[in-house]
């Protein structure tokens, strides 16, 4: 029990971490009259400059899931040392996937700023932005599934006096 308690554990932080690296991937493609560009998840978060165009604004919206992204990897780390922390871990992790979830399923020219590019096409997500959601998604079941193994491991050994759902 011991064991599946930290495989689920470590399978969190991986999930998580991967979500987070998937933000410095590809999430939109743009076909504009002047080329064809391609956006990485960070400069959607954090904003960017074309070649002689005005600078692209960042997206609130993916700078927020990008924050409980991270939040989450740093909950599920700490987890290792701190018990309580583990509450917050798939909470975090859960806030983050939902919201990911709605930026997923909704139109990419709500979130991607192409004002300065004349569209010859629509906006479109690349499969990172789906993957992003999925990763964020299996690391809040990770946590949870750590969460209640736990608390299973302290029932068991007598060390809470606690009834598990």
């Amino acid at each position: 029990m011991k064991a599946v308690n930290k495989i689920s554990q470590i399978l969190a932080i991986v999930f998580s971490a991967a979500a987070v690296i998937f933000f410095f991937l590809p999430f939109a493609e743009v076909k504009a009259a002047s080329g064809d560009y391609t956006f990485i998840g960070a400069q959607l978060c954090f904003g960017t400059k074309l070649e002689g165009l005005k600078n692209l604004a960042q997206s609130s919206q993916i700078l927020f899931c990008f924050i409980l992204s991270v939040i989450s990897v740093l909950f599920a780390g700490l987890t290792f040392k701190f018990k309580k922390i583990r509450y917050w871990a798939p909470a975090v992790a859960l806030t983050a996937a939902i919201y990911m979830l709605v930026i997923t399923l909704s139109r990419p020219g709500m979130f991607v700023d192409y004002r300065p590019l004349m569209l010859t096409e629509p906006v479109t997500y690349t499969i990172f932005v789906l993957l992003t959601t999925l990763a964020l998604f299996a690391g809040a079941i990770f946590s949870a599934c750590h969460l209640f193994v736990d608390d299973l491991i302290m029932v068991r050994e007598g060390k809470a006096k606690k009834t598990i759902l």
